[in-house]
Order: structure tokens, then C-alpha cells, then sequence
């Protein structure tokens, strides 16, 4: 997870980075957005509310 200030949040090149090295399966970029939608494979912008889900998941 990564956590954005944005609406149109952008990822660091190190967040990239992990998924790669660690061989992340999914992750999330967490944003003051109204629905979640994909940012790229296996990558999400989640909106806040949603966060409790993500973490009981």
C-alpha cells in the first residue's frame, strides 16, 4: 500500500520498485477518490472508506 494526498495519484518510482523485488501479487495506492479503479496490473487506487476492507481482506 501507498498512501496519496492526490486525486490523481501518482506512485513513487520505489513503490514500483518493491512490487518488482518483492514480487508483489496486488497492491494499492490508497486516495482521496470517490471509487476505486485500476492504475495498472494488479494495482488499484482505493478510496479511503475502503481501507478497513482491504486490511480485514
Amino acid at each position: 500500500m501507498e498512501i496519496k494526498f492526490s486525486s490523481a495519484p501518482k506512485p513513487t518510482k520505489g513503490f514500483w520498485q518493491a512490487l518488482q523485488d518483492l514480487q508483489i501479487d496486488r497492491a494499492y495506492v490508497i486516495a482521496p477518490v470517490p471509487r476505486r479503479y485500476p492504475l495498472a496490473d494488479r494495482v488499484d487506487v482505493v478510496p479511503v472508506s475502503e481501507v478497513a476492507t482491504l486490511l480485514t481482506a
